[in-house]
């Protein structure tokens, strides 16, 4: 497929547009502020109040966003004349640039927290990440 100057100024346009829209989601310090959590805690919360979308959570909402967010990718390697597997390398790729940036230089207590209780559970750490022993299987005896 050919690809003309202007086709091509469109794709570079759309890229870069892309890459700062990536970045300004993804590695600035604070992903968002006390306005901006208080209006999706909101939402959050009128939508556990209506029983067809009480299964939805913040957890939930984030995770479909980290996900949506790169389909974008997808679509713009394809419109650059890249193969569909191109785009799942590329998302693998920038996806682990993303996740390395922000353990390096943007410590943030929830991924502190992650990363320590991974830290405990590969270790087979026996202590609860707060430093308090857990239970003996012996004290759990008369529990099923």
């Amino acid at each position: 497929m050919q690809v003309t100057r202007r086709r091509r100024a469109l794709l570079v346009a759309a890229s870069a547009l892309y890459a700062a829209g990536v970045w300004w989601m993804t590695l600035r310090p604070t992903i968002y502020d006390e306005n901006v959590g208080g209006i999706l805690h909101a939402i959050l919360r009128a939508a556990r109040g209506w029983p067809p979308t009480a299964w939805i959570t913040f957890d939930g909402v984030e995770f479909t966003a980290n996900v949506v967010m790169f389909a974008p990718l997808g679509v713009l390697v394809l419109l650059w004349g890249g193969r569909w597997w191109h785009g799942i390398a590329a998302g693998l790729l920038i996806s682990s640039a993303i996740e390395t940036t922000q353990l390096l230089f943007l410590p943030h207590p929830r991924r502190r927290r992650a990363r320590r209780d991974r830290e405990h559970l590969g270790s087979g750490d026996r202590r609860r990440p707060d430093g308090r022993c857990r239970l003996a299987r012996s004290s759990l005896s008369g529990f099923p």
